[in-house]
C-alpha cells in the first residue's frame, strides 16, 4: 500500500563526541515520514548529515535523541539480535565504494546475503539477480577485474538478492561517469516501483530526473521537502514481523572465511607461526624436563634395553630423594624377608656373599686385571633362566660340586685362556669350557672344586662395555664408573650353584651364628610392567653405622643403567625449575605474538566484517569466524608443535647418548605434553585475540566499514 508511512523519523538527533573538536551535531531535530516504496533523494553538501542519516536509518549507527519508527516499531528499542535481523531482512545497503569483498567472486559476494539468511536456492537466486543487473556472465569473476559501474551493479545485486523492504544507497554513482551513473539510477528507479529506495547524493540533476521526492539537508536539519507526508493523511504500516529465526552464517562459509582471515597477512602469519611454533616446542620440551621422574626414566630406559632384572641393596638413606648414595651394605636374612613382603614379584633370588677369587686359579688374567672376578653365587633352579629371559647352554647343577658360569665369565676365559695349574687351554666355544674344573681356594687353605656343567647367557651389554674390557683408553670415565657400580649388584659376574648350597655347605662354617650379613643383594625379574618394583623401599627402623655416625637406610634399586639414572637425578634437581620457568616464558611470548598477529588481521579485515554486519551478520557470526580462524591455527600449531616437541625430546635423549655413551630415556613426550600444549595454545590464542576481538564486537558497523578505531 503506497499510502502508508513505512518509516517515521521524529526529532532525530545525532551528536559526534570528538576528542579534539568537541561535540559535533550531525543531525539536529530531524523529522519526516516515508512510504513503503518509491525513490527518495536526500541532498546536501558534504557534512550536512545525509550519510549519518542513512547509517542510523539502516541500523549501522546509533543516535542520541528522537525516534525512528519502521513498520510501527521503534528501532531504538531493538535488542542486538533484532538489530541484526532488521539489517538482514529489511535493509539492503549500496555503498559509495561498493565495499565488495575482494577475496571472493561476484557470485560469492552476492551469496553472502543469502548465507546469512540461510535461504535455499542459492545458485538460482544469485543467477537471477545477476541477470536483473545485466551481469549474468560475471558470476565467477573477482571484483578487481570489474569496472566501477560493474562493481556498483554487483553491490546493488547484493542488496537486492535477499529481497529487502528498503534499499539504502550512499552516493551510489559518486565515482562513476555520467553515462554509467544514468544506468545505475535507471536500475534503482526500476527497483523503486516495488521497494523504498533511499538515496544520499549531492547530484541535483539526477535527483530531479529520477526522484519521486527530494529532501534537502543543511547543517543537520531538513531544509526543504518536495513532497512531505503527514501523519494526519497517512496511517502507520503494520508492525515489523521478523521471520529469520535461523539466520546466521553457515559452518562452511564460516570455515572458509576463517581460513581466508588466517592467511590475510601472509608474512605476518608466517612470522607468528614460526615464533609460536618455537615457543610451543620449547614449552613441550621444557615441560617434559620439568616433569622428569627418575622412576619413569628408569622404567622407560630398562624397557628400551630389555633389562630383565632389578637388584636390591641397602644404601645410605638421605632426605634428598633425587640423589642416591653409592654407599652400600650387605643384607641379613631378616632384611631379605622384610624386602620380600614389599616386592611385587613371584620370585626374589638371593645373591650370597663375595667370592672374588673364585676363578683366580683358573683364568690367566694379567696382573691388575680384575674385570672377570666373581661377586657371589645364586642357587639356580630349573625356572630361573625362563623367568629372567636368559638362555642356558648345558645343564643345571645337581650336586654341590657343579657350577654354571655366565657368558660374561666365559668371555674372560675366552680372552685370557684357562689353566688347571699345569696345563693351559684356549677357550673358543662353550663346549671348550664345559666339563673343566674350577678350583676355589677360600681362606684358611680351604679348597673346593667345581665342575662346569653349563653356561648361562645373561645378556651382558658388550656393545657398551666391550671397549673397556678390551683395554681401550679413550673411553669416558662414566663407562668405567658404571661398570664398577654394576659389577657390585648384577647377575653377570655371579656363579650359579645347586639349590641348598648356602644352607648345607656355607652355613656349616659358621655354627651358632644367626642372621649374618651374607647376602650381597636380592634380585627379581623385571618384565617392564610394574613401576612399584622400581621404588626405593625404606627399611623400617633400620640404622646402619657408616663410620661417621648412624644413618637411616633404605633398599636401593640397582640395574645395568641405574648408576647413570642416579647421576641424572642429581643434575635434574637444578634443571627442572629452570625449564619450568622457560615454559612459563614461552607461554607469555606466544600470547604476545598471537596478540600481535590477531590485531593485524582484525585491522586488515575490519571493513569486510563491517560489510557483513551491514548485511545482517551478527556478533555471534563474527565470533564464529574468528573461532574458525584461530581453531585452524591452533590445530595446525598443536600438530606441528607436537611433532617438533617429540623430535626435540629425541634430540635431547640422543645428545645425552653422545655425551655419556649410553641411551637413557631422560625425558619422555607423553599425552600430558600434547594436552598441555593444546591447552596452552588455546589459552595463548584466547588471550591474544580477546582484547582486539572485544573492541571489534563493541564497534558499530559504520565504524568498521570506515576503518575507524
Amino acid at each position: 500500500m503506497a499510502n502508508e508511512n513505512f518509516i517515521e523519523v521524529k526529532n532525530l538527533t545525532k551528536i559526534y563526541k570528538l576528542k579534539k573538536a568537541g561535540n559535533v551535531v550531525a543531525l539536529n531535530d530531524v523529522s519526516f515520514a516515508l512510504p513503503d516504496r518509491g525513490m527518495v533523494f536526500f541532498l546536501g553538501k558534504s557534512g550536512c548529515g545525509k550519510s549519518t542519516l542513512l547509517n542510523v536509518l539502516g541500523g549501522l549507527d546509533s543516535f542520541d535523541g528522537g525516534e525512528i519508527i519502521v513498520g510501527g516499531r521503534s528501532i531504538k528499542n531493538f535488542t542486538s539480535k533484532e538489530s541484526d535481523t532488521y539489517r538482514n531482512e529489511y535493509i539492503g545497503f549500496v555503498f559509495q565504494e561498493n565495499n565488495l569483498l575482494d577475496g571472493y567472486t561476484v557470485a560469492q559476494n552476492i551469496g553472502f546475503a543469502l548465507d546469512i539468511k540461510k535461504q535455499s536456492g542459492y545458485d538460482d537466486k544469485v543467477n537471477s539477480v545477476l541477470e536483473s543487473v545485466d551481469l549474468k556472465d560475471f558470476a565467477d569473476r573477482k571484483p578487481n577485474s570489474l569496472s566501477g559501474g560493474q562493481k556498483q551493479r554487483v553491490a546493488i545485486a547484493r542488496a537486492l538478492v535477499k529481497e529487502p523492504e528498503i534499499i539504502l544507497a550512499d552516493e551510489p554513482t559518486g565515482a562513476l561517469d555520467s553515462d554509467t551513473s544514468e544506468e545505475i539510477f535507471t536500475l534503482l528507479k526500476q527497483i523503486s516501483k516495488e521497494k523504498l529506495v533511499i538515496i544520499v547524493s549531492h547530484d541535483k540533476r539526477n535527483a530531479q530526473e529520477f526522484a519521486d521526492r527530494i529532501i534537502e539537508l543543511k547543517d543537520g536539519k531538513v531544509l526543504s521537502d518536495s513532497s512531505p507526508l503527514s501523519a494526519d493523511t497517512y496511517s502507520s504500516a503494520a508492525n515489523l514481523n521478523f521471520n529469520s529465526n535461523k539466520s546466521g552464517l553457515p559452518a562452511k562459509r564460516v570455515l572458509g572465511m576463517g581460513l581466508g582471515f588466517l592467511i590475510a597477512k601472509p608474512i605476518r602469519f608466517a612470522f607468528c607461526v614460526l615464533i609460536c611454533l618455537i615457543a610451543f616446542t620449547c614449552f613441550g620440551v621444557s615441560d617434559a624436563f620439568s616433569c622428569y621422574d627418575k622412576q619413569v626414566a628408569l622404567l622407560q630406559t630398562m624397557k628400551s634395553y630389555s633389562i630383565p632384572y632389578i637388584s636390591y641393596r641397602i644404601g645410605d638413606f638421605t632426605y634428598d630423594s633425587d640423589y642416591t648414595s653409592s654407599s652400600y651394605a650387605d643384607l641379613k636374612m631378616s632384611d631379605y624377608e622384610a624386602l620380600k613382603k614389599e616386592v611385587t614379584s613371584d620370585r626374589l633370588d638371593i645373591a650370597y656373599f663375595y667370592m672374588g677369587d673364585f676363578i683366580d686359579n683358573n683364568m690367566l688374567c694379567p696382573e691388575g686385571v680384575s674385570f672377570f672376578g666373581c661377586n657371589g653365587f645364586i642357587e639356580i633352579d630349573k625356572s630361573l633362566a625362563d623367568d629372567y629371559g636368559y638362555t642356558l647352554y648345558g645343564k643345571l647343577p645337581t650336586s654341590y660340586d657343579e657350577v654354571v658360569l655366565t657368558d660374561y665369565i666365559f668371555n674372560g676365559f675366552k680372552k685370557f685362556w684357562y689353566t688347571d695349574g699345569e696345563n693351559t687351554k684356549q677357550i673358543k666355544t662353550y663346549d671348550d669350557l664345559i666339563g673343566r674344573t674350577i678350583t676355589w681356594k677360600r681362606r684358611y687353605d680351604q679348597i673346593f672344586e667345581f665342575k662346569v656343567v653349563g653356561i648361562l647367557d645373561t645378556k651382558f651389554d658388550y656393545d657398551y662395555y666391550g671397549g673397556l674390557l678390551d683395554g681401550e683408553e679413550d673411553l669416558p670415565d662414566l663407562v668405567y664408573s658404571k661398570f664398577l657400580y654394576l659389577m657390585n649388584s648384577c647377575m653377570h659376574n655371579i656363579i650359579y650353584l645347586a639349590p641348598g648350597y648356602y644352607k648345607n655347605v656355607i652355613s656349616l662354617f659358621y655354627p651358632g651364628e644367626k642372621d649374618r650379613k651374607d647376602i650381597r643383594f636380592a634380585v627379581c625379574p623385571f618384565k617392564g610392567s610394574d613401576k612399584v618394583m622400581l621404588n626405593n623401599i625404606r627399611v623400617e627402623n633400620k640404622v646402619y653405622d657408616w663410620g661417621d655416625g648412624e644413618h637411616y637406610s633404605s633398599f636401593r634399586i640397582v640395574s645395568d643403567i641405574s648408576y647413570l639414572i642416579q647421576e641424572v637425578n642429581y643434575e635434574m634437581r637444578f634443571l627442572k625449575p629452570l625449564f619450568f620457568w622457560i615454559s612459563v616464558g614461552t607461554i607469555i611470548l606466544s600470547a604476545l605474538f598471537v596478540l600481535y598477529y590477531s590485531s593485524g588481521v582484525i585491522a586488515e579485515k575490519k571493513r569486510d566484517l563491517g560489510v557483513l554486519r551491514a548485511m545482517g551478520a551478527s556478533r555471534a557470526d563474527v565470533i564464529k569466524i574468528f573461532l574458525a580462524e584461530n581453531g585452524i591455527f591452533v590445530v595446525g600449531l598443536v600438530l606441528l608443535a607436537t611433532l617438533f616437541s617429540a623430535v626435540g625430546v629425541v634430540i635431547v635423549n640422543t645428545n645425552f647418548i653422545k655425551l655419556f655413551g649410553f641411551s637413557v630415556a631422560l625425558i619422555s613426550y607423553s599425552i600430558r605434553q600434547i594436552a598441555l600444549t593444546a591447552a596452552i595454545a588455546v589459552g595463548a590464542v584466547v588471550v591474544g585475540i580477546i582484547i582486539p576481538l572485544i573492541k571489534l564486537l563493541c564497534a558499530k558497523p559504520v565504524d568498521l566499514i570506515a576503518g575507524r578505531k
